[in-house]
This record gives C-alpha cells, structure tokens and sequence, in this order.
C-alpha cells in the first residue's frame, strides 16, 4: 500500500472568502436532528428537524427557502427527525423519528401515515427499493432492518461488525453497509435475508463509495467502552489524518493529510474528498495528493452545499439557535 504524507505548508493554500446571505433565529435547536437536507427535486428548498434541547411538544419538521432562510411549511412530529428518504417519484418524504415512522406528503408535508409497531427505535441511515419496503440501521448498532410498510411486516438480521457508517443501495434487492470496529464492507440480500462480508479493511468512521466503485475510508482507532466500580467510560473512535482508498483494480493509497476532520465528502465531480470539522471545509485533491483550498468559520458547521457554493452554519443563542447560509466567494 501506498502511503503519502502532506508536507507542513499545506495551510498555506488558498483561504477562500465568504460572505452572509442570510441569518435567521430559530423557533428551536437543531442539534441531533437529521443534518440540514435539500430537496433532490428542488434545490432552493432546505429541511431542518428540531433536536435536542427542544420542548417535545413543540418538535417540528421544517422547510425553509434555501435563498432566503424564510420558513414556507412545517409538521409537527413531537420528535426530531433522525434521518429522511425522498420517495424516486418525488411524491412522499419517509421521515424517521426515534421509534416512528412518517410518509409525509412532499408538497404540503402533511402526514398521510405514522408506522409505529415493531419500528427499530434510533435509526440514523433508510434507503429503500421504491416498492414497499425501507431498510434502516442505527449508527451504533449491530443490526439491519427491512421494514414493509404496506404489509406492516419487519425483518431483522444481525451484521456482522458493530454499528453502521454507510447503507446504500447497489441493485435490484442488495445493499452495501459499512461497519467501521473491524472496517467491514458488508452486502445485504433482501429478499434471501442474508448477509455476507465482502472484504475488511480495519477501523474506520466514515466511509464513501464512488460511481466508479473506488472506496474512501477515514481510518481510526476503536477504543471499547470500559467499566469500573462506579463509573465507565463508553466506547470512542480516535480519528486519524489519513485518508485511505482501495481502487477498482486492487490499488491502495493512503494520505497524511496532516489535519484533523470529522468528516468525508465526495465532490460532485468525485475528484476531490471534502474533509469537514466542527469548523472548517478543506478540499483535498487526490490525483495531486494536496489540500488545495481551506474554508475557516467562526460558526459551528452544519452543511455544506457544492453545487449552490453555500455553507449553513450555526450560533447557539441562550434557548435559541441562529442559522446562517454563507456564500462562498472564491472556488
């Protein structure tokens, strides 16, 4: 395996510039909902759930106008959202709270259905086969879940690795999770409900698979969780600078980058990983082996949007939170 360490002057690359397009003060708190999302059929339209520090009661799905930050519609659920899939006709949003599951109306958001029995509780990742059936994981879990909706039924099976970093869809009835304790790349049959591991690569926190079928990992070290008289400590992940990637045609590369992230994000074009921290955007160029470009904020990030050269970001305020869309004015 190749191994590539970046050398020290990589903060002196290009600081790109932003400026505010708009700031809004929030009814409620965003943190742990689902991350801001936009519409995959209308880029001007954003979702944001409301999340921790947020009185139940008030808990709402929001969508706002990603050009201006007004509000145009909101449901409420009672709960933040933990994460969403958009329905392949653009007709419904599936959206999952801890222990529910909502078909919401994707014009109007109103709520069509509420699924509630034998619902996995805390899932963070859904894809689905655009029949009848959505598949979900937890983050820190060890199993998958196929739910069918129409027949109101649930199968459960077991993964072989602890928690989840990646659930997406491959074809017809597979899907590729990744689990990141022992770093493995698994694949779900569906409609056999079996499970096999396809290859291991050791611990890693986040994971992408490119339209080429090339895979990034972010490698660290797990540290289990540990238990004594009167107190414990839970299990950690201890992030690495590096970045690995195991090519189509059986190559391996791995990159110091020299910097600490949170995060991977494949560009648009998928030459480029995006690495993201609590608050900064760098853009690291793999066939040039370099950070090309930095995006410093004195906000605490909450997305990032390529396509439309914008940051959302965040202030807490007392009980309240403010949300801010940054343009970028450099690329």
């Amino acid at each position: 395996m190749l191994v590539y360490v970046l050398k020290g002057d990589v903060m002196t690359r290009l600081k790109l510039q932003t400026e505010i397009l708009w700031q809004v003060q929030l009814p409620n708190t965003i943190f742990g909902g689902v991350s801001p999302t936009l519409d995959p059929f209308d880029a001007s339209t954003l979702y944001i759930s409301d999340g921790f520090g947020s009185s139940y009661t008030s808990m709402r799905l929001r969508r706002l106008d990603l050009t201006t930050g007004k509000q145009t519609a909101n449901i409420l659920l009672r709960n933040a959202v933990r994460c969403m899939h958009f329905s392949a006709d653009g007709q419904y949003i599936f959206a999952v709270t801890d222990n529910k599951i909502y078909r919401l109306c994707r014009h109007s958001l109103q709520i069509l259905e509420k699924y509630e029995k034998g619902i996995p509780k805390y899932s963070d990742f859904i894809a689905s086969n655009e029949r009848d059936t959505l598949i979900l994981s937890n983050r820190l879990g060890g199993s998958v879940v196929a739910f069918n909706y129409v027949q109101g039924s649930i199968n459960r099976k077991k993964l072989k690795d602890g928690g989840c970093r990646l659930l997406q869809h491959e074809h017809d009835d597979y899907y590729l999770i990744t689990t990141p304790v022992r770093g493995s790349v698994q694949r779900y049959d569906v409609e056999k409900g079996k499970i096999e591991t396809l290859f291991e690569v050791g611990t890693f926190n986040a994971s992408l698979l490119d339209k080429k079928g090339n895979w990034y990992f972010h490698p660290a070290v797990y540290v289990p969780a540990k238990n004594y008289d009167n107190h414990g400590t839970g299990e950690q992940m201890l992030l690495s600078n590096k970045i690995l990637m195991l090519g189509t045609d059986g190559t391996q590369k791995e990159w110091d980058t020299g910097v600490q992230f949170k995060e991977i994000r494949l560009s648009a074009d998928e030459k480029s990983l995006f690495l993201l921290n609590t608050n900064s955007i760098l853009k690291f160029v793999p066939n040039k082996e370099k950070i090309v470009s930095k995006i410093i904020l004195n906000e605490r990030l909450e997305a990032f949007f390529e396509k439309q050269n914008l940051i959302l970001c965040s202030e807490k305020e007392t009980s309240q939170q403010r949300l801010i869309a940054r343009q970028i004015l450099k690329t």
